[in-house]
């Protein structure tokens, strides 16, 4: 989904179960097809950055030129153990001060979604939970408009906290 998208299979060898996998999965490229093409693209995690201290992992996010969606994609291609601490991901390119709604099927939580602000994904950034050996983890995000009740303060960015995000 980063990119190239297609299959290296027989469709018509395909069960009821697994074209409906492969519909799902097409409906899912066609939600982020915009961000993939037009969107920048930051590298999170280089597979050579953690060789010698834990699994290899690989992880990259697209942000659309508004900032108001974005889509984070990591990679494990080697062991997984369950007592290993998960990478936490800090984000990019994103709103510092803007609310984002997070999405995938690894969050706890009612319904899967999170909200988290900016600012505090781009500098605490989320956790990964990856499923296993060679296992991919995705995530969705989109900017929510500020709350009437909590407006939109451009001084908190003299905050010694988000000055990095100036």
């Amino acid at each position: 989904m980063g990119g190239m998208f297609g299959y290296e299979l027989d469709l018509a060898n395909l069960s009821e179960e697994e074209t409906a996998q492969v519909r799902e999965q097409i409906q899912l490229y066609r939600e982020i097809e915009d961000i993939v093409r037009e969107g920048s693209f930051y590298r999170l995690l280089s597979p050579f950055d953690l060789r010698d201290s834990g699994p290899v992992i690989t992880a990259w996010m697209m942000v659309t030129p508004d900032k108001s969606r974005a889509v984070v994609f990591a990679f494990l291609s080697t062991f997984y153990e369950r007592a290993w601490n998960a990478p936490r991901l800090k984000l990019q390119g994103l709103d510092p001060l803007s609310t984002y709604t997070i999405a995938n099927d690894y969050l706890p939580g009612p319904g899967d979604i999170q909200r988290r602000i900016g600012s505090v994904l781009m500098s605490a950034g989320i956790t990964v939970r990856f499923d296993g050996d060679a296992s991919s983890w995705f995530v969705m995000l989109n900017k929510v408009a500020p709350h009437k009740d909590q407006p939109y303060n451009k001084d908190l960015l003299s905050h010694p906290l988000l000055r990095n995000f100036n």
